[in-house]
């Protein structure tokens, strides 16, 4: 019965799944096509989609889409294609990654949840690459079973199932699927870990593979007592604005590194390396600081200003105009923040050709009278990490409105000239924080 691939606990996840759909990431390879097959043989609740990323980084790229395309028509599944664009910097493999996670995200509802076909030996070699690369010090880490990815979830149903299970899965059913020859190339670090560091020391030690998976899953129950210990730290130490430098100054220095690493790995889901942790800790507790610092930690920056540091999630400029574009009564995510909108009495009359923007003069004034927009932002304490994400409503160069901040008990400003009167209804627009 295709059921049998998946593992019990992990079948009872996915029934589990009521709401939303499932969407499987689906490349085409022998792993992905055998999770997918499995999947719609279960008979599970839920509505199935697959996805396939063309990273245009093969000659045959083309063709392994088609494939995918004509098995997912073959097997009356719907599937999104994506043609991603690499970002410019890290490793080929890292840059890979980040697009396909992007790709995957964008295309998932709240209640999706993606599926992910890794395997016992992928775990093996994700734990081999942590322990080469440094682990942070709090055990050796390999791919959470489960994780939250933007507002959705993923899951890895095969974590615990053998390639030898796979492939054997694969021959019972006679399913194709295509072979990435980049997979045989060593010159990858994971490629190197699996045909030639991991057979060597199997030539040694026979049963290591299986004491290692014991042992990741060991280090996992280790680290979740660790982290809930860490968590109580980390709620003492927050508010409304932020996370305290001061408090953190007053721990001592073993324990605010395991505040920051605890932060870090629930809330960008990131086992940060140990040069990744002294960074952020000598960032955060830096005395007399005169300027504002950050630092890019995966998908997430570390924001501190004055007396708070923050961690929320990085958004580039680009990003957050699209999200923005053409959205004058919006409900948008910009990374941490979030504008909102509502109509009532008074607020703003829009002018048809208004726009948001992103970029603006800190010695904007919305009305003649009015102090600049820095002075203001300045005198409540609104951080950098905000500043950034403060969306202006503008017309022809001139700022019109400003959201209303309330975390900062900064209310909205208005030009006189698309004010409306408290008889009529207008716009109110409000800059608020996301929840964690």
């Amino acid at each position: 019965m295709p059921a049998d691939l998946f593992p019990k606990e992990a079948l009872a996840r996915l029934v589990q799944h009521e709401s939303g759909q499932f969407l499987v990431a689906f490349s085409g390879g022998q792993d992905s096509t055998a999770l997918l097959h499995a999947l719609i043989a279960s008979e599970l609740p839920g509505a199935i989609r697959a996805i396939h990323i063309n990273h245009g980084l093969q000659a045959e790229a083309s063709q392994w889409q088609q494939h995918c395309e004509a098995f997912c028509q073959q097997l009356g599944v719907p599937i999104t294609i994506c043609k991603v664009t690499l970002p410019d910097q890290g490793s080929l493999e890292t840059r890979a990654r980040i697009a396909r996670y992007q790709a995957f995200e964008a295309n998932m509802s709240k209640n999706d949840l993606l599926l992910l076909a890794h395997h016992r030996e992928d775990q093996i070699e994700t734990g081999v690459l942590q322990l080469l690369r440094g682990h942070g010090g709090l055990g050796i880490n390999g791919m959470p079973a489960s994780r939250k990815l933007g507002a959705s979830h993923l899951f890895r149903p095969l974590l615990r199932v053998s390639r030898a299970e796979i492939e054997a899965y694969v021959r019972q059913h006679c399913l194709p699927f295509v072979e990435d020859p980049s997979n045989a190339d060593t010159r990858h670090d994971r490629n190197f870990v699996r045909h030639e560091l991991i057979p060597t020391i199997r030539t040694r030690v026979a049963h290591w593979p299986n004491q290692f998976q014991r042992q990741l899953e060991q280090d996992q129950i280790s680290r979740s007592l660790l982290v809930s210990y860490g968590l109580e730290d980390v709620e003492r130490l927050g508010s409304q604005q932020g996370f305290s430098v001061a408090g953190l100054q007053q721990l001592e220095p073993d324990r605010g590194l395991h505040v920051l690493r605890t932060l870090i790995m629930q809330r960008a889901q990131l086992v940060p390396t140990r040069g990744q942790s002294q960074a952020a800790y000598r960032m955060a507790t830096a005395v007399n600081r005169r300027e504002p610092a950050s630092m890019i930690l995966g998908d997430y920056e570390l924001h501190c200003d004055r007396d708070y540091f923050e961690l929320v999630p990085a958004i580039k400029g680009d990003q957050k105009m699209a999200a923005l574009e053409g959205k004058l009564q919006p409900d948008v995510d910009l990374g941490g923040m979030r504008l909102t909108a509502r109509l009532g009495p008074g607020g703003v009359k829009l002018p048809p050709e208004a726009t948001w923007s992103l970029s603006w003069p800190g010695q904007s004034r919305v009305n003649p009278e009015s102090k600049r927009l820095s002075e203001l932002l300045r005198e409540h304490d609104v951080p950098a990490w905000v500043r950034q994400r403060l969306p202006v409503l503008t017309c022809r160069g001139q700022v019109l409105a400003v959201p209303a901040l309330p975390d900062w008990a900064c209310k909205a400003l208005i030009n006189e000239q698309i004010r409306c009167e408290t008889t009529s209804e207008g716009w109110h627009y409000a800059l608020i924080r996301r929840p964690s």
